[in-house]
């Protein structure tokens, strides 16, 4: 619970940037909604984690972060093992954010993509004056 009243008052006290950008937090959110074992057995946890990535997921710069950590897929797995009723409908409200702004995730696919073509590149151009 404190982690989702955190994300709910992140952008009104300027603290959104923080929150979305430290791993710990995301990892600590997506972990009990994942549908991954060991799973948390508490239905209010993962209702109260998948409320606070609906609040994330409503942000633009929470988006691009939940993009980037493929949240929409563990999203959808958590959801298909899922069997508490307010935790679905809370994974639902979640997923809503990112179907209603897919292109966003199309761009940071396509950005990430070019990151790693970048990188190689680099990578390769050091190699070979390395051989020189």
């Amino acid at each position: 619970g404190a982690l989702r009243n955190c994300c709910m008052s992140a952008e009104e006290d300027g603290t959104l940037e923080a929150v979305v950008s430290d791993p710990a937090v995301l990892t600590a959110l997506m972990g009990p909604i994942s549908g991954e074992e060991p799973r948390e057995s508490d239905a209010g946890v993962r209702e109260a984690c998948a409320d606070a990535v609906m609040v994330l997921a409503s942000t633009k710069p929470g988006r691009k972060v939940l993009w980037g950590v493929k949240a929409p897929e563990i999203i959808q797995k958590g959801y298909e093992k899922e069997e508490a009723p307010a935790v679905c409908q809370a994974l639902e409200h979640a997923a809503e954010f990112f179907l209603s702004n897919q292109n966003e995730g199309e761009e940071e696919e396509k950005d990430g993509n070019k990151e790693e073509a970048e990188a190689a590149a680099e990578t390769e151009g050091a190699a070979a004056a390395g051989s020189s």
